[in-house]
């Protein structure tokens, strides 16, 4: 005997669990075994993107995503203005729960199909959380995401071109993440504050092992930084 049709009927428990993060009703409606967990609305609001959707903020969001992508949800569809869950998720401000989701997201087999992809203003995920570089606990957790999509997930460290994320790599005057910015060949000729260059603000920041590393031929920047470098007054 053939399975009914599924209908959208049969996925509004999945969708209203999701948009309640509610742990138990989506377990609920996964076993049930009549939703199709990967389904979409009209503004491609999928099951994982209504959990970073909703305004929680608690090991619970965390649960919920790992459930869902456990049962097989593909977390690659950007909702309506291209926000993918990677960008939703890193949209907020880092802890240890925001890391976690991050990981199951970036993690194969999803992390080299959802790093590169960009919301409506050509901001992909590793410029969210670039904006949050920042001193304490969670500024350590911050490092880690930045890094683990950068090098980990090979991120595209210059999307978007008018205002590529090494630009708040150079507010937060972390130098650590500089280098690895410029280690994956990040440009610095890209117009920043007070129509200067990055890599002419790079120079400001005084951190000799970017000088250093800049200075060597074989790593493509221009002499132009590091002769700057020179005139200026120590």
């Amino acid at each position: 005997m053939d399975e009914p049709e599924r209908t959208k009927e049969d996925d509004r428990p999945l969708n209203i669990a999701c948009d309640q993060v509610n742990l138990q009703a989506i377990r609920r409606a996964i076993d049930s075994g009549k939703c199709n967990i990967n389904n979409r609305t009209r503004d491609n609001l999928t099951p994982v993107v209504r959990v970073l959707s909703a305004k929680v903020y608690t090991a619970t969001v965390q649960e919920a995503v790992e459930l869902l992508v456990a049962n097989g949800a593909r977390p690659n569809t950007g909702r309506k203005g291209g926000k993918t869950p990677l960008i939703l998720c890193c949209e907020r401000p880092v802890d240890e729960i925001v890391y976690a989701i991050a990981q199951v997201l970036i993690l194969p087999p999803f992390g080299g199909l959802t790093a590169d992809k960009t919301d409506g203003q050509g901001r992909t995920a590793l410029w969210y959380v670039c904006q949050r570089v920042q001193l304490g606990p969670r500024g350590k957790l911050t490092y880690r995401l930045v890094k683990d999509l950068l090098c980990g997930c090979r991120a595209c460290p210059d999307k978007p071109e008018t205002d590529p994320p090494i630009l708040a790599i150079i507010r937060g005057r972390n130098w650590r993440l500089a280098m690895h910015f410029l280690r994956r060949g990040a440009k610095v000729d890209v117009p920043a504050w007070g129509g200067r260059e990055a890599g002419y603000l790079l120079m400001d920041c005084g951190w000799e092992s970017i000088r250093e590393y800049m200075h060597e031929p074989e790593n493509g920047y221009s002499d132009s930084y590091v002769d700057y470098w020179a005139s200026q007054p120590k």
